[in-house]
């Protein structure tokens, strides 16, 4: 059974609608939309989401951008509460009313004309658990269309017993980044706190809040203004400067077509082959203290392996991948929700008489020269080397992100555990 919560009431759908009403639900809410647009100020994408609507625009029909996560919740829930705690976080948090138009450019919306919450209970199935695994598997792949009518995101509350539920969210990485999944999963849990403390009129010391959520002090719309200044400030003329001087050309292909992808002329790409693989605990340590007696990180670690194993795979002496940046400015934008990376490409030369050593320093030293310079795009470096009539459509062919992020979180008493991230497909 499928219910899903509406504004002031909870709707039950136990069977299907029939296509006709289907149709005519799609029909009242582009009416609804289209209606709220014309009242709102148009506003220009920021340069972190412009480089995610050039990279959908080249693969229309792809879902490769849809990213999201979940996470469970170990102690029982008020589904009441829990449908006030998503309008607050919405109500405060403007990066989760921005609706981005097929023009490239989106609006601000004052109240969504679609539910903030879609609820389902899976307590009654035999396996409660796995019956939450297929369900994810069959909601994440779809793609999440950008055409000014839906709202990029979904928040979903899963039922697994009366003392456990699941959190899940699906957005467009146009509108959230990783960082902000993070935020969202763990602001919920201090707004719906707060919530359940004043209903049960709650006096005694709360446990302490997460390490990071989103506080509602700083909106998105600044950093959009700020990154269109950006563009015509000295900064981004010292920025660009130092790219082309970095790349005085584009870099050679690091992967070979084997396979002609024949999903490309529908604007399409191939799914994508999802592998994980754990690391031991004892191992990751090791990591660890390797790389802190380098005086780097285990980030830097992760990069050189790679770099050595496509050097050596591909008998290549100059590796460029791209790596992800946070792009929030110190302490400014830690509380806000919204889409902020940028990806900055990473030149690494493995020379043959390199040692894992050697290379840590080298990708050290250039990941800190680079960083006072992430915020230039690499899609207008890419511009300026000539990247489209080159026929390429993108900079580089391998991105490497890695993430700690704290998902630590209670819900009133109940802790949250088993937090899981995914990306693409």
């Amino acid at each position: 059974m499928l219910v899903i919560n509406m504004p002031n009431n909870i709707l039950q759908i136990l069977k299907t609608p029939s296509l006709k009403n289907r149709k005519k639900d799609i029909d009242l809410l582009t009416l609804a939309t289209s209606q709220a647009n014309r009242k709102s100020k148009k506003l220009p994408l920021s340069l972190a989401q412009q480089q995610i609507w050039l990279d959908q625009q080249l693969h229309p029909q792809s879902p490769h951008l849809t990213t999201g996560g979940l996470g469970f919740i170990n102690g029982p829930l008020e589904l009441s509460l829990f449908e006030q705690t998503v309008a607050k976080m919405v109500n405060e948090n403007d990066g989760l009313r921005l609706l981005p138009l097929t023009d490239g450019t989106q609006i601000l919306i004052e109240h969504w004309q679609e539910d903030l919450l879609e609820y389902h209970d899976f307590s009654q199935q035999e396996d409660s658990e796995q019956a939450i695994v297929q369900w994810w598997d069959n909601t994440y792949p779809s793609a999440i269309p950008l055409d000014g009518i839906h709202k990029p995101w979904h928040i979903y509350l899963i039922k697994s017993t009366p003392e456990r539920y699941c959190i899940a969210m699906k957005y467009h990485h146009i509108m959230i980044d990783g960082f902000s999944t993070a935020l969202a999963m763990n602001t919920m849990s201090v707004i719906y706190t707060e919530l359940a403390r004043a209903k049960l009129k709650i006096t005694e010391e709360p446990l302490p809040l997460p390490a990071i959520y989103a506080n509602g002090q700083t909106q998105y719309q600044q950093y959009i203004t700020e990154s269109q200044a950006y563009l015509q400030s000295k900064a981004c003329a010292a920025d660009e400067k130092y790219w082309l001087n970095l790349f005085k050309q584009l870099p050679e292909p690091l992967l070979e077509a084997k396979y002609q992808c024949n999903n490309k002329a529908q604007g399409s790409l191939p799914n994508a082959f999802n592998h994980y693989h754990h690391i031991a605990v004892q191992d990751y340590h090791f990591f660890q203290e390797t790389a802190k007696n380098q005086k780097a990180t285990t980030y830097h670690l992760f990069i050189v392996a790679i770099c050595i194993y496509f050097s050596r795979i591909y008998n290549k002496q100059e590796v460029v991948i791209g790596v992800p940046v946070l792009n929030r400015s110190g302490k400014k934008y830690k509380s806000t929700l919204g889409m902020f990376v940028v990806i900055m490409p990473l030149k690494v030369y493995v020379e043959p008489d390199a040692t894992t050593e050697s290379l840590i320093e080298q990708v050290v030293a250039t990941l800190r020269a680079s960083y006072r310079h992430a915020r230039y795009p690499a899609s207008m470096l890419g511009q300026k080397l000539g990247m489209v009539a080159s026929g390429k459509d993108r900079f580089f062919d391998i991105t490497v992100s890695f993430e700690a992020t704290n998902y630590s979180a209670h819900y009133l008493n109940a802790p949250t555990s088993e937090p899981r991230h995914t990306f693409g497909d």
